[in-house]
């Protein structure tokens, strides 16, 4: 079942129930969220404020990429996504439990929870790659709207 309006693919659990939201390793996953707040706060909104509480009165968001494991896209910078790759939350379905399982792009923010990273051009930066990555969206995208 699909919601009108929204941009998320929606799938309605059992509402008699009330769902658990546990973490696979919990402390991997708050230090991969709280980099995911300091460099994409969008995502990082989106993923507190809407999709916890979805998942929490049983409506299921993203696509299911194996059985009861589903994958939901977050909204992020087009720069960001150019350079990173599509931000994304992966979790678990078992019973009332919703496994967290993952955030993406995990390197990125593992990386960014141990130093602060360089921003360039409002990208943090890694490594010198992605600062050509940053030059090279600006310079074929530069004055037009990118539509993806």
């Amino acid at each position: 079942m699909t919601s009108k309006g929204s941009r998320f693919k929606q799938t309605k659990l059992n509402t008699d129930l009330s769902y658990r939201i546990i973490y696979k390793n919990e402390n991997e996953f708050n230090k991969l969220s709280r980099a995911l707040k300091i460099y994409n706060m969008v995502a990082y909104k989106e993923f507190i404020f809407d999709l916890t509480n979805k998942l929490k009165s049983g409506i299921l968001v993203g696509k299911e990429i194996e059985e009861n494991v589903y994958q939901c896209i977050l909204s992020s910078d087009r720069t960001f996504e150019f350079v990173y790759g599509p931000v994304y939350f992966v979790y678990k379905v078992e019973g009332n439990k919703i496994i967290l399982l993952s955030l993406e792009p995990e390197e990125m923010l593992r990386e960014g929870h141990k130093v602060v990273l360089p921003i360039y051009k409002g990208v943090p930066i890694v490594s010198a790659k992605d600062r050509f990555k940053v030059d090279l969206y600006y310079s074929l995208y530069k004055d037009k709207e990118v539509n993806w």
